[in-house]
């Protein structure tokens, strides 16, 4: 017989969490590891089309959601499915209100360069950027008692940078940097709307995912957009 605490746990149902992919190529490999590799959380990858059309209302099964996406194009509200009456471009006007978690991971921040929408998901107005590959990056936890920093400390890492405006005021700086090639906010957390959200510049290739720090700052991140900190 399972008793008390160890009973809960069995039954614990994992984190279901919708992994929004589009244009831009990854190391897939590496990146499921790092999935399959987090205890209480499911990942589901799903096309940006897929969250977009939102099939018989399948979204409201997620917990919440990792964009590792990189849009180009600017979201149209009254865009519809092969020309038929459903309206895929609403969803991400939408985004936010459900509640569900959100996480906003690497070249995702660089989503929909023209939509304002997308710069007051991250507080970031003006979102025109530079890059680098190959950089050394030293990593401070700004924000230690944050519940995304548990268990976090100050690491170096080699990873590609964006170097863009830092997040606004209206956010928790997570993790930042003194890096020159890099914007110096590397990771944040805001609400928006009724949805917790979290952004962070890192996470290139297996580098990145298989680094203890990054996948805990990430695990962390996941759980508290989902309420679960």
């Amino acid at each position: 017989m399972v008793k008390g605490r160890k009973w809960r746990k069995k039954m614990e149902k994992k984190l279901r969490i919708g992994l929004i992919l589009d244009m831009h190529p990854f190391d897939e490999i590496s990146f499921k590891k790092m999935f399959d590799e987090m205890e209480g959380i499911e990942v589901v990858p799903m096309l940006l089309n897929n969250y977009q059309y939102d099939y018989s209302g399948i979204n409201d099964q997620y917990d919440g959601f990792v964009f590792y996406n990189m849009s180009m194009e600017t979201p149209d509200p009254e865009e519809t499915f092969a020309g038929g009456h459903k309206k895929v471009g609403e969803t991400l006007f939408k985004i936010g209100e459900s509640g569900q978690g959100i996480v906003v991971l690497h070249h995702a921040i660089l989503s929909h360069p023209e939509w304002s929408g997308w710069n007051d998901l991250l507080s970031i107005p003006d979102r025109r950027f530079d890059y680098f590959g190959g950089v050394n990056v030293d990593i401070h936890v700004a924000e230690p008692n944050h519940p995304i920093a548990e268990g976090l400390k100050d690491w170096n890492m080699i990873d590609e940078t964006f170097l863009l405006q830092d997040a606004g005021e209206d956010c928790d700086i997570i993790l930042s940097t003194t890096c020159e090639k890099s914007i110096k906010t590397l990771a944040w957390a805001k609400s928006y709307k009724q949805s917790r959200v979290f952004a962070m510049s890192l996470g290139h290739d297996g580098v990145a995912f298989g680094n203890e720090s990054f996948r805990k700052v990430l695990k962390n991140a996941i759980e508290w957009t989902c309420n679960k900190r």
